[in-house]
């Protein structure tokens, strides 16, 4: 037999024995498979043979944003990827950590530290970072999946 749970339980019993159900709606950063040509770049432990290559990814998470001009993107087991957003950055401030994007770009070579850090805003910590891999993405296009 089975009863549907009432105030607030979320589950359903069956024979005497609670059972739950998964939520109705997961995140979908679990659920995503990032895809395309850029997977090969984002997983590559030295990113510099990459620049001048095109990049093209589908459903890749952010992993921080920076500001509305650049985010890191990347997978969990890799470090991330700086992202300079193309346009103007207020079209971008609905992009958060967790926001999954679909990119095109180009991988380019990090500018000097201090260019970087006054052309795009970026914290001491991002420039490290961006100075240590030696490239980012420029964006062409990136566009924000919002899940239904």
């Amino acid at each position: 037999w089975a009863v549907w749970g009432r105030s607030g339980t979320g589950g359903w019993w069956s024979a005497g024995r609670a059972k739950t159900e998964p939520p109705a709606s997961t995140s979908p950063n679990t659920q995503a498979t990032i895809q395309g040509m850029g997977v090969e770049i984002l997983t590559a432990t030295d990113r510099r043979p990459f620049i001048g290559r095109n990049f093209q990814v589908t459903t890749v998470p952010v992993i921080t944003k920076s500001n509305d001009q650049a985010v890191w993107i990347g997978t969990k087991t890799t470090p991330p990827m700086l992202l300079v957003l193309n346009g103007n950055p207020a079209a971008h401030a609905d992009i958060v950590p967790g926001s999954l994007l679909d990119v095109t770009g180009t991988v380019e070579k990090a500018p000097p530290a201090a260019k970087a850090r006054q052309q795009w805003h970026l914290s001491g910590t991002d420039t490290s970072q961006l100075e240590k891999q030696g490239v980012y993405i420029q964006a062409t296009n990136v566009v924000a999946i919002h899940p239904q």
